[in-house]
């Protein structure tokens, strides 16, 4: 087993848990994603906290992945990170994918969110300039009151 990976879990469990995250992270599949990871080196796995604005955890392999540094991802923070989408595919994403995301969660209660994995893809500019292509996945962990994500783990993926 990768100590690496296993050091790096270990500090994004450390991270995300609070008072209401710890019970949150009982449905994320750990050993799903911990067997993807390590399979194969083209994934990257990610917490985001949308309410501080930043990433809780984000796995070793970024440059492989994504074309930056694990450090320059964090410093970036999500909202900097997804200015990097292909401006035609954020259109597409912002005014379609999530808008239908929202309205089905919204017929849901907030508890069952963490159910449903959402998956897309997009293209990302990477350092050089260049856009790759990326597969993305994701489980709400904790919602807002209008079902927004203020919490989410998943997998990106060339």
């Amino acid at each position: 087993m990768n100590n690496q990976f296993i050091e790096d879990l270990e500090k994004a469990k450390a991270a995300a848990i609070s008072d209401f995250l710890e019970v949150e992270m009982s449905c994320f599949d750990q050993d799903r994603y911990k067997n993807i990871i390590q399979e194969d080196k083209t994934a990257v796995l990610f917490f985001i906290d949308f309410r501080q604005s930043k990433f809780l955890f984000l796995s070793s392999n970024t440059p492989e992945v994504e074309g930056y540094t694990k450090e320059e991802i964090i410093a970036m923070g999500p909202f900097k990170f997804y200015d990097l989408i292909h401006p035609a595919d954020n259109i597409i994403m912002n005014s379609n994918t999530f808008v239908s995301i929202n309205k089905y969660f919204i017929n849901l209660d907030k508890d069952d969110i963490s159910d449903y994995k959402i998956g897309y893809n997009y293209r990302l500019k990477q350092k050089d300039g260049t856009y790759v292509w990326l597969d993305n996945e994701f489980i709400f962990l904790m919602a807002g009151d209008n079902y927004e994500p203020l919490i989410i783990v998943g997998t990106c993926k060339v």
